[in-house]
């Protein structure tokens, strides 16, 4: 069986990420930090500070957005539940909902969701309701914020800008923006990671250990 240990050291490199990949995030009613509380993403806007692992309060430079209609979603785009306390004491402090794709701060790595899901306390349930809506937080920087108290990703520029539906806003706010792929605050890993079982195990609540 993987081992925590094991895990951890296997963590130092990072794995490549899919250039063009979607770049989903946090689904509607997610709660973030900012200079004012937390705030329900959807109604964050441009230049509202939000609170962040390494650069303290930031201003939003811009919010993509994405919907998708849940029969059509699939595995790629359907939302990964952490459930309370999945992360570590207290954290998230409540159901947290991101795409597969998104990165979550563990212990000194960014992990993509769908590569922690573990069955119990991490999963893919079937969604319900009329459309899966993600909004992405463009702090300039890549750098982490807090989701419902969970360290977790903002977006960082990787030839995905246009998957996002609103990106014609951000062209228009932004004439003549060239693409680059910008350095992470962290390094990330995938599900194609060979340390990401161990990750995974040690996630995974002691008794569903006991019982694989």
């Amino acid at each position: 069986m993987p081992t925590g240990g094991n895990a951890s050291r296997s963590f130092s490199d990072q794995v490549s990420y899919t250039a063009g990949a979607f770049a989903t995030c946090f689904l509607r009613g997610t709660l973030i930090l900012t200079a004012r509380g937390e705030v329900p993403v959807e109604q964050l806007r441009a230049g509202d500070l939000v609170a962040t692992k390494f650069g303290g309060l930031r201003p939003i430079r811009w919010i993509g957005t994405q919907r998708f209609h849940p029969r059509f979603a699939g595995p790629t785009n359907t939302p990964i539940r952490f459930a309370p306390g999945s992360l570590g004491r207290g954290v998230p402090s409540a159901d947290l909902f991101v795409s597969p794709g998104h990165a979550m701060l563990v212990g000194e790595v960014l992990a993509h969701a769908g590569a922690l899901v573990n069955g119990t306390t991490i999963t893919q349930p079937a969604f319900h309701g009329d459309s899966i809506d993600y909004f992405h937080l463009d702090l300039g920087p890549h750098d982490c914020v807090l989701a419902n108290s969970a360290w977790a990703e903002s977006y960082f520029e990787d030839q995905n800008r246009n998957s996002f539906h609103n990106a014609a806003d951000f062209h228009a706010r932004f004439p003549g923006h060239e693409p680059q792929r910008q350095a992470t605050c962290l390094p990330i890993v995938t599900a194609a990671h060979p340390g990401i079982d161990g990750l995974r195990w040690m996630l995974t609540p002691l008794a569903a250990r006991r019982a694989a």
